[in-house]
């Protein structure tokens, strides 16, 4: 018997929330991207934007352990893989 406590999780995907302080000027050039974006992806939002931002940067840097197994949220909202 598996009886749930509280409300159902928010977030339904690996994703766990996370906060960042960002530097105004780089919150308002990723908010502007973000903006165009959207015209062609309604969906596509900040967490998109830095989840691609951190993923590439790591790639960069060679730390991403197992590429094959690491999807960006934008990977999984349009099921690509």
């Amino acid at each position: 018997m598996n009886i749930q406590m509280g409300r159902p999780k928010k977030l339904k995907d690996n994703r766990t929330r996370y906060t960042m302080y960002l530097d105004d000027e780089i919150r308002k050039a990723i908010d502007e991207y973000v903006y165009l974006e959207k015209q062609t992806k309604p969906d596509y939002s900040r967490s998109d934007f830095l989840n691609e931002a951190s993923a590439a940067y790591l790639k960069q840097k060679n730390a991403l352990n197992n590429e094959s197994n690491h999807r960006t949220a934008q990977d999984a909202q349009y099921g690509e893989k």
